[in-house]
């Protein structure tokens, strides 16, 4: 729309009136000279400058006209809607149903749209522009057709989604944020024990004992060889278990990670494409394959205690035999005992 009917009726009706010596009146003559050559984006530029100075209603309705011409309805509606606000200015209320009928024509291009959900104090923008931050009391204008919309808080990983506008109706979206994980401070190293003072000397030393004690206890070999087996087969399987784990956190990143795929509450099934899907059903392959692994993993490591227990045997009864030597007059004595 570069110049409606309507805003140039009342263009017209505006011009009579800058004979005055109002500044402000008269800051917009260039403005609107350069909207009747269809040079909209460069009028808008000033009228934005002048509305900056002087933010009466009349020359709010110019800026929000030129804001229509070039498509920007958000800002257009909101504009206009404010000039309309103002109540008791002459100018205004001589206009207020021709404006109204622009309000509602700007409007046909709008839609509304709400978040529910989230974390307080995140961000929503649409199309990278910030218009709300969470929780949103009210929904906010939104242009028809496909919107980008993201949410972002810091210590969150983002939301990303595409939502269709209609025009004259609220879209309501409910989306769940997840915290990204939280990096663990350094354990500062314990301080060096200091070394313990040897006892002093005493004035007649102890003399050695040598005793001879019982030999170890007997090793059965076909216990060990199972204890053997079964500790690899438990390390396999932890191992296995690890990796099970470590595939499925992969996967269940990439299907939140994109914006499209969720889970469908009701049904409890992916939704979003083939992608969302493939990574859905790799996810539960992956829990089940570690709860498996896992079990097996703890069978294996109690049969693996169990051998090693057993193959150690019971100790080989013989008589024990040891020396012992004490001091004695003349010298030491050493003596033999069964």
């Amino acid at each position: 729309m570069r110049f409606s009917p309507v805003s140039s009726l009342l263009t017209l009706l505006l011009l009579p009136s800058l004979s005055s010596a109002d500044p402000c009146v008269d800051g917009v003559r260039d403005e609107v000279a350069l909207r009747r050559q269809g040079r909209d984006a460069e009028a808008l530029a000033l009228f934005r400058e002048v509305v900056a100075r002087c933010p009466q209603p009349r020359v709010r309705v110019q800026l929000a006209w030129a804001e229509q011409a070039v498509g920007r309805w958000i800002d257009a509606e909101r504009d206009l809607r404010a000039a309309l606000a103002t109540r008791g200015d002459e100018w205004v209320e001589q206009r207020r149903e021709r404006l109204d009928l622009d309000l509602a024509r700007i409007r046909e291009h709008l839609g509304q749209l709400q978040i529910t959900g989230g974390v307080a104090g995140a961000e929503v923008l649409l199309d990278g522009v910030v218009v709300a931050t969470l929780p949103m009391t009210e929904a906010v204008s939104a242009v028809v057709g496909a919107t980008r919309v993201e949410l972002r808080r810091e210590g969150y990983y983002p939301v990303r989604r595409d939502v269709t506008i209609v025009a004259g109706v609220v879209a309501r979206e409910e989306v769940q944020m997840r915290p990204e994980p939280v990096a663990t401070a350094p354990i500062e190293p314990a301080p060096p024990v200091s070394a313990a003072t040897p006892p002093p000397p005493s004035a007649t030393p102890a003399p050695p004992s040598l005793r001879l004690s019982s030999p170890p206890p007997r090793v059965d070999p076909t216990w060990r060889t199972v204890a053997w087996a079964s500790t690899l087969t438990a390390s396999a399987f932890a191992a296995t278990t690890v990796i099970a784990l470590v595939f499925r956190q992969v996967r269940f990143d990439d299907f939140h990670r994109d914006a499209g795929c969720f889970v469908d509450l009701g049904s409890g099934l992916p939704t979003g494409g083939p992608g969302c899907t493939s990574a859905h059903d790799e996810v539960q392959a992956a829990s089940t394959a570690a709860i498996v692994t896992g079990v097996a993993a703890g069978v294996f490591a109690a049969g693996a205690v169990f051998a090693w227990v057993r193959s150690r045997g019971a100790p080989t009864v013989e008589p024990s035999s040891s020396w012992s030597c004490h001091p004695a007059p003349g010298g030491a004595g050493c003596a033999l005992r069964f």
